[in-house]
């Protein structure tokens, strides 16, 4: 049993780091250069966190494809978003009770939004992170019914599983 739940940890820390700290990582390395390229930096926020938050999601879906293309138990791949939840409930629950306006407007804002000011903008990369692990969770189990359905169809006897 201890063999097995140690496997699973093993699996569930290597995914959820490549359903968020890696997709975040290649999301900030390109928003720096596109930054220094085109000298815009809207563009860039708007492509890497809220309101969009579309290459967080794009990176987490494709690492989930290069991560699990060929592994058959994704058990621990599916449970990667749960980590990101916690924190980014916590992180909310924590705005709200020490900030000075505590609105959900304001949470909106901070977390998901684009009317955030200076460094509250970073408080969207914890909303990234969960975005990314969203996407790659979604991107397995879509994959992972993809193989199932053409394992099926190419099984010459046409036997159900």
């Amino acid at each position: 049993m201890s063999v097995r739940f140690s496997d699973f940890l093993r699996r569930f820390i290597g995914h959820t780091l490549g359903a968020t700290i890696l997709p975040l990582a290649v999301c900030t390395a390109i928003g720096i250069s596109a930054s220094a390229v085109f000298n815009e930096n809207k563009l860039v926020d708007y492509l890497n966190i809220g309101p969009t938050f579309l290459l967080p999601i794009a990176f987490g879906a494709f690492f989930a494809y290069l991560f699990t293309r060929n592994m058959s138990p994704i058990t621990p791949a599916l449970w990667v978003w749960s980590l990101p939840a916690v924190f980014l409930l916590w992180n909310i629950r924590s705005w709200r009770y020490q900030a000075i306006d505590s609105s959900w407007k304001d949470i909106w804002n901070k977390f998901f939004g684009t009317k955030c000011s200076s460094s509250e903008c970073l408080y969207e990369l914890i909303t990234a992170a969960f975005m990314s692990s969203v996407a790659y969770a979604l991107a397995v189990l879509v994959l992972s019914h993809s193989r199932r359905d053409a394992k099926i169809s190419i099984d010459p006897a046409g036997s159900a599983p």
